[in-house]
């Protein structure tokens, strides 16, 4: 499968796999890290980033780096999913 993350094959390799006994081969290099992505943290709260591509590219090396990276949450944020909220 292709396109990793923001696709969701990154998961649906992983139910797949779990659904015929088979090991998963993920790539991306987060997962390989265990670290979270840039883009699924962006979509798990419908967030935006400018200049997707090569932010992602950016950002996610930092991460697979194990290196900080900081995030901005504009004080005007409102979230709107019920499941979201703590």
């Amino acid at each position: 499968m292709l396109s990793g993350h923001v696709g969701r094959a990154n998961e649906y390799t992983r139910d797949l796999a779990e659904l015929i006994g088979a090991d998963p081969v993920i790539t991306t290099a987060t997962d390989t890290e265990n670290v979270a992505a840039i883009d699924t943290l962006s979509q798990s709260v419908n967030g935006w980033y400018p200049d997707f591509k090569a932010n992602t590219k950016l950002y996610n090396g930092l991460l697979a780096d194990h290196k900080p990276v900081g995030i901005y949450v504009d004080p005007d944020l409102r979230i709107l999913n019920s499941t979201l909220k703590g």
